[in-house]
Parts: structure tokens; C-alpha cells; sequence
């Protein structure tokens, strides 16, 4: 998907999560995820560099190749501990006026050190301000100009107080989602 699809797509998912904020928290608020799971290393093959994990559950194993990049992996034994950790928040606030829409991202790319574990972190944040160009309160909809120029309407939930927003406000709407892999000795 390129990053205006991906843009459109974070807008209407954002809005849309956005109605499970409490309304003493409006105009703005957060919507967070978190998972982890674990699981057990259960075979590696050092010259294709797959890795063949198990999970907890009665789940078929998972092969991966890990690639190049990734440090370490001389030191994985069957029978290690890997977990998975994904963390997504998504927010949604009044923007500065004066700005325009926009979209920024950044990514913080973290590998263990060389005489660690082999494990990895990557976050990355999406940020996206768009501007109110229409809003129905009956339908509960909302048409918005983003960073492209492009107008989208898209339905905001029945659950979000729209009362402090309207026409020409400026909305940050920011998708932030973090996965850590860690490996440790059972």
C-alpha cells in the first residue's frame, strides 16, 4: 500500500477508533493494543538460516528465515524462549491552526548488541493532520481534506461527541505501533 492509501486508511481507522473515548476526553483521546505472545525454538538450520518456532497453544510450529540483518543468531538454541511483543496506540487531537494537513513518520530501528541475545525492536510513528471540511451531525459524518488535497468522507461513530469540533479544525491523528522480538534461555 503506498503512504497516501495508507494515509486514507490510518484517517478513517483513527476516527473511527477515536469513539471509544470517554466525551470528558473530546476532542482528542487514545485507543491502545497490546499483545504478546511467546513461544519455544524448536528447530534452526544455520546455513538457510530458518528458524522453526512452537507456541504455546496447539498451534502448528512457524518457520522463519531470519535475514542477515538480524544479529546473533549463532547464539539461539532449541529450546529458547521468544517473545513476540506488538503495541499499537492510535490518537487522535486538536491540531495548531495555521498548519494545513501533513503527514510525517518516522521509524526507530533497534538491534540487540553484539554479544546479546538475538532480538530486535522497530516503532514506527505515523502522524497525519487533516482538516475538517464538512461535518453532519445527524449522519455523523465527516468530509476531510488531507495532506494530499484529496477530500474524504468517511462515518465517524454514533459513541464520539462531535460537539467541539467543527468546520476548519485541524485534527492530528497518530498511529503508533511498536513490536519487540526478545529471546531469552528457558
Amino acid at each position: 500500500m503506498n503512504r497516501c492509501g495508507f494515509a486514507m486508511g490510518l484517517t478513517a481507522l483513527l476516527l473511527l477508533s477515536a469513539a471509544v473515548c470517554s466525551a470528558a476526553e473530546l476532542p482528542g483521546g487514545t485507543v491502545s493494543n497490546l499483545m504478546v505472545s511467546t513461544a519455544t525454538v524448536e528447530k534452526i538450520d544455520m546455513e538457510t538460516r530458518e528458524v522453526t518456532i512452537q507456541g504455546e497453544k496447539d498451534e502448528a510450529p512457524v518457520t522463519f528465515t531470519i535475514g542477515p540483518d538480524v544479529r546473533n543468531l549463532d547464539q539461539l538454541r532449541v529450546g529458547d524462549r521468544v517473545t513476540f511483543t506488538v503495541s499499537e496506540e492510535l490518537a487522535i487531537f486538536a491540531a495548531p491552526q495555521g498548519g494545513g494537513p501533513s503527514i510525517t513518520e518516522t521509524v526507530e530501528d533497534r538491534r540487540t548488541p553484539m554479544e546479546g541475545k538475538p532480538g530486535r525492536s522497530v516503532t514506527n510513528v505515523m502522524e497525519t493532520t487533516v482538516t475538517i471540511v464538512a461535518l453532519d451531525l445527524a449522519t455523523h459524518s465527516a468530509v476531510i481534506r488531507e495532506h494530499t488535497g484529496d477530500l474524504r468522507t468517511i462515518r465517524v461513530s454514533d459513541r464520539m461527541n462531535l460537539d467541539g469540533i467543527k468546520v476548519g479544525d485541524q485534527v492530528v491523528l497518530r498511529h503508533t505501533k511498536a513490536v519487540a522480538i526478545s529471546t531469552e534461555n528457558p
